[in-house]
């Protein structure tokens, strides 16, 4: 099973909590992601976020994701496909589209 590490479980509610209305705000959580990864030492220098962009211009985010390569010992745990992964989960579909039909 995909899992996020210990740290980014316990900071999510924080960056699903925040308001992200441009991209570099959307940019800005993903470096964090990738560089916390390093820190904590829980995988490489890799991290993903996926948003729904509103009408209104808000974006809600949807998962995060972080490289899990070493971690889970699976080559295809890149930052990005452990993020669509989660939002798949999330949203029980995998073609992610939050539209219906």
């Amino acid at each position: 099973m995909v899992t996020l590490p210990p740290w980014a479980i316990a900071a999510s509610s924080d960056y699903f909590s925040r308001q992200y209305h441009t991209d570099d705000e959307m940019m800005s959580l993903a470096i964090h992601l990738s560089d916390r990864n390093i820190t904590e030492g829980t995988g490489g220098p890799f991290g993903a976020a996926i948003f729904e962009r509103h009408e209104d211009g808000r974006c809600t985010l949807v998962s995060v994701g972080m490289n899990r390569v070493v971690p889970l010992g699976n080559s295809t745990l890149h930052g990005e496909t452990v993020a669509i992964q989660l939002a798949q989960r999330k949203i029980g579909s995998f073609t992610l589209s939050l539209e219906d039909g």
